[in-house]
């Protein structure tokens, strides 16, 4: 735990990085009134701050930028206080949307959302509970594959060739079947993710299981949802790595990409900083995702993507907002289904 000298001056820090995108040093940080301390006094402070991971210093000054690190304890220690009810936003989203058709609410709300931060956001419509899978079945082409096929009640189906020649041992397909039966039929997507996500990891024939249920989500979601991306000109003003911009923009090409980040959390408000998005190129960015739901209780995603130094008092606030205000639209709102 810090003490409150080393909180102040932390958060001195993180507010001013988030302002100016600059390193500060102790000479600026002592001329702030709430600090109250010299110039020495306070660089004792960041060094002790720099060793226990919170402060980085920067290649072209001795100053220091906040770590992830800071930002999780910065956003962790303010969560609860940011996260409140602000009229002036409700109002204007309700002014502006309640009375449009479901395509043209979710396009302008979106827009909205990223006029209003100046970030990259991302929209998923609510996702049906009512599509689900009635039957598969799991059948061995060679010795290589195998052919999964999906069917939905209304008839819709689908086929899927899942290879197996990277699998160790022998593979039981009546047992594989019996399991993805269990596991997919009569479920709809948001039941099936949780048992994704559950799954143990010496679970018996689990890499294979796992593809099945990937591939189930997929075939439940075809035809199931609509994706809403605005603000990638945004990006430009602060991502200044261009390898690490390209990354980026071809994650946000494939929808299926954002589809499958987004809904993988099952939480009210997920926020990940840096790091914390591992093996994807949205490790370098911070994230933020929020769910919303409809009158039918189908749930949809918010996501929104930044740099680690964005303002997240004042985007978590807009956030919390944002998606409760669309839930009210939502269900206050009857709307004809989009052909």
């Amino acid at each position: 735990m810090l003490d409150n000298r080393k909180l102040v001056i932390l958060t001195e820090i993180i507010d001013y990085h988030i302002k100016y995108a600059e390193p500060i040093g102790s000479r600026t940080l002592s001329k702030v009134d709430s600090i109250g301390l010299s110039s020495a006094t306070i660089r004792n402070e960041m060094s002790d701050l720099e060793e226990l991971g919170y402060l980085t210093k920067t290649h072209v000054s001795s100053g220091r930028v906040p770590s992830e690190k800071a930002y999780r304890l910065y956003v962790n220690r303010f969560l609860d206080d940011a996260l409140s009810e602000n009229l002036n936003i409700k109002n204007y989203l309700v002014d502006s949307l309640e009375n449009e058709s479901k395509n043209e609410l979710y396009t302008l709300a979106n827009k909205m959302l990223s006029e209003k931060t100046n970030y990259i956001t991302v929209l998923i419509s609510p996702v049906l509970t009512s599509f689900k899978i009635n039957y598969l079945v799991v059948e061995r082409l060679d010795s290589e594959n195998i052919l999964v096929v999906f069917i939905e009640k209304h008839g819709y189906s689908k086929n899927y060739v899942v290879g197996i020649s990277n699998i160790r041992g022998i593979v039981d397909v009546r047992e594989i079947e019996k399991k993805a039966r269990e596991f997919l039929v009569n479920k709809d997507f948001h039941e099936i993710n949780k048992i994704f996500d559950s799954l143990p990891s010496d679970y018996p024939n689990r890499v294979i299981i796992l593809k099945i249920m990937e591939l189930g989500m997929d075939f439940l979601r075809d035809k199931n949802f609509s994706i809403y991306l605005d603000g990638v000109s945004n990006a430009y003003g602060y991502f200044d790595n261009e390898n690490e911009f390209k990354s980026l923009m071809n994650f946000l090409e494939d929808y299926n990409n954002l589809f499958n980040y987004a809904m993988k959390s099952n939480d009210r408000l997920n926020i990940k900083i840096g790091n914390e998005n591992s093996e994807t190129p949205l490790k370098f960015y911070s994230t933020i995702s929020s769910r919303y739901r409809d009158s039918n209780d189908n749930y949809g995603n918010v996501l929104l993507i930044g740099p680690t130094r964005m303002d997240y008092k004042k985007i978590l606030n807009i956030i919390y907002n944002f998606t409760e205000t669309l839930s009210s639209i939502e269900n206050k709102n009857e709307y004809e289904v989009d052909l």
